[in-house]
C-alpha cells in the first residue's frame, strides 16, 4: 500500500491531465482515484520518468479499453516522478 503522500502526488497530476477530459465535463472528482492508488502502489525509488510512464498506460489502457503509447505519459510521469523527488 503506498503512502498517503505519494498517492496524494499522483493523484494531483493524473486529475490536472484529466484523461479524456472526464473531469472538465462533470465527472466526479475521485473519477480517477483508482487509477492513482494502483499507479501509486507500483512507484518505486529509482524508476526512470519511461518506467512510470508505462505503469501509466498500462493501467489506463486496461481501464479505460484503450491503446495508448507510454509516451503520451510521458509528461504526467515526469511530474510526478519530480515531485517524489525519485
Amino acid at each position: 500500500m503506498p503512502d498517503n503522500k505519494t498517492f496524494l502526488i499522483v493523484k494531483k497530476h493524473i486529475d490536472k491531465m484529466d484523461y479524456y477530459g472526464l473531469l472538465a465535463s462533470g465527472a466526479p472528482q475521485d473519477e480517477f482515484d483508482s487509477e492513482s492508488q494502483e499507479i501509486s502502489t507500483q512507484i518505486q525509488p529509482g524508476l526512470s520518468t519511461q518506467e512510470i510512464a508505462s505503469i501509466i498506460a498500462q493501467i489506463f489502457n486496461s481501464n479505460f479499453d484503450k491503446q495508448d503509447d507510454a509516451t503520451a505519459f510521458l509528461p504526467v510521469a515526469e511530474q510526478i516522478k519530480n515531485e517524489l523527488h525519485l
